[in-house]
């Protein structure tokens, strides 16, 4: 009698066994397919159509991620089929089970919350008011409610019970991350309010930051040389008559003598007709020429005898009129 009743035990497990490896093999079947048919299926679809929330969607991994669902769901229900499992270990899988949805959930919602930012982000009102601090915070949040229910799905507890014990150790939650919801709480009051844009200026005197690199010797410094050079270039690259590409297109400074500092301009006109290059030519100085002293800047000449007879003359006609 005992040699029958360990046969018939036997040949339970052995059951039991094999149809946890049947159920292995068509939960891993199970997969696979999902994920072919959530993944490279959407994708195709995704990338025939004109919208971009689709691609997006598929971008950030949330069918990917979606695919681990199916396998849980097979485990779940295969666990019924299969028979002799006893009920201690029948419980401990569908625990664990409902944990891994659980985490695969959150994980797609905020694959999801993800593909949202992104879209945002095409909009030209995102670089007003971007989102993306807010959507991180969310998904933090997102991730500790979804570590509570697989915990409690785990321990075969009510959810609640953590909750509370959580709500006990506010008060040290508060204190340690401090800094940060202050932080949170203002980027908050500031993107709602709009007090600041990408771009502004802003200055802490209190901290030393004035919108510049730390070191003022890494600070870039424009001169007015400088600055009517780069006039000169922008104004050749938007001329109609100068050859913007093939073509060698500069403006540089040449090395300082005693009559100052040259500007040369290299670039070749689209008009090899001598007449229209000449016209080009002297409308481009007539142009730089007349600019010259809204930089703050003087072209240089040399003197000539009616300068220097004026010069010679200056002191006389003073003196002319102070003895009148």
């Amino acid at each position: 009698m005992q040699d029958g009743f360990a046969d018939i035990a036997q040949k339970d497990l052995l059951v039991a066994v094999a149809g946890l490896g049947v159920l292995w093999l068509v939960a891993t079947l199970f997969y696979y397919m999902a994920r072919w048919a959530l993944v490279r299926g959407v994708r195709g679809v995704a990338a025939s159509t004109d919208t971009h929330w689709d691609d997006e969607l598929v971008e950030a991994g949330v069918f990917r991620r979606l695919a681990h669902l199916a396998p849980a769901f097979v485990v779940l229900q295969g666990l019924q089929v299969i028979p002799n499992l006893p009920d201690p270990f029948l419980d401990l899988v569908r625990r664990v089970t409902v944990a891994f949805m659980i985490v695969v959930g959150a994980a797609a919602f905020n694959g999801v919350l993800e593909a949202g930012e992104r879209i945002y982000a095409r909009q030209e009102k995102s670089r007003e008011r971007p989102i993306k601090s807010y959507v991180q915070v969310f998904a933090i949040v997102v991730y500790l409610v979804a570590g509570l229910l697989a915990l409690a799905a785990l321990m075969n507890r009510s959810p609640w019970l953590f909750v509370s014990g959580i709500g006990a150790m506010t008060a040290v939650l508060l204190l340690i991350f401090r800094d940060t919801i202050l932080s949170f709480v203002a980027s908050i009051q500031i993107a709602g309010n709009d007090m600041i844009r990408v771009g502004d200026w802003i200055e802490m005197p209190n901290v030393g930051a004035e919108g510049d690199p730390t070191i003022e010797a890494d600070r870039r410094r424009l001169t007015n040389l400088g600055t009517f050079r780069a006039w000169i270039w922008a104004t050749l690259r938007s001329h109609p008559q100068i050859h913007q590409e093939g073509h060698t297109l500069l403006v540089r400074q040449l090395p300082s003598g005693p009559q100052g500092v040259p500007i040369e301009i290299y670039c070749f006109t689209a008009d090899t007709a001598w007449v229209a290059y000449e016209n080009i030519q002297s409308d481009l100085f007539d142009r730089v020429l007349a600019m010259v002293p809204e930089f703050g800047l003087r072209v240089y000449q040399e003197p000539a005898g009616s300068d220097l007879q004026a010069a010679l003359a200056s002191p006389r006609r003073v003196a002319e009129a102070g003895s009148a």
